[in-house]
């Protein structure tokens, strides 16, 4: 057991090892940005779909202005993100 809890210890990465966060403002466009960002790096079906992410952000971000309310932004990331399909989402 004990030999376990030190290779367990001695292989985990260190707090410096470890990737840092990209940290976005907590504003309208900082939250959109932080959105298309997530799933630009951890959505897994990209490969399997022929989805322009980019083009995505780059039709939806004019539409998020500093005085965007949260309800506009939710109805904005939802429109945009209308083009991932997947066994998470209900097909209408």
């Amino acid at each position: 057991l004990y030999v376990f809890i030190f290779f367990s210890w001695a292989c985990s990465p260190k707090p410096d090892q470890l990737p840092k966060p990209t940290s976005f403002p907590n504003t309208a466009k900082g939250n959109f940005d932080a959105y298309w960002e997530g799933i630009r790096q951890n959505y897994l079906f990209f490969p399997y779909q022929t989805v322009d992410w980019r083009s995505q952000y780059e039709t939806y971000v004019s539409k998020v202005q500093a005085n965007t309310s949260s309800e506009e932004l939710l109805s904005i990331i939802q429109s945009m993100s209308e083009v991932l399909i997947d066994r998470h989402r209900e097909i209408q």
